[in-house]
């Protein structure tokens, strides 16, 4: 049964170590895709808001 638990472990950390790289890869390109796009969220934001000024105007 202790070889098999040694076995146990080894395969443990060999799965560690290909999912973690893969994890931080994941999380930065996350991060790379998620960085340009807030910039973007906050012009549309205020475009609409320009938009609900100019129907204000109009509707006087």
């Amino acid at each position: 049964t202790f070889p098999e638990q040694i076995d146990c472990g080894e395969q443990l950390i060999i799965i560690m170590s290909i999912l973690l790289p893969f994890c931080i890869i994941f999380s930065l390109l996350i991060c790379w895709i998620i960085k340009p796009y807030p910039h973007q969220a906050s012009n549309v934001i205020e475009f609409q808001c320009r938009q609900e000024k100019n129907i204000e105007i109009s509707d006087d």
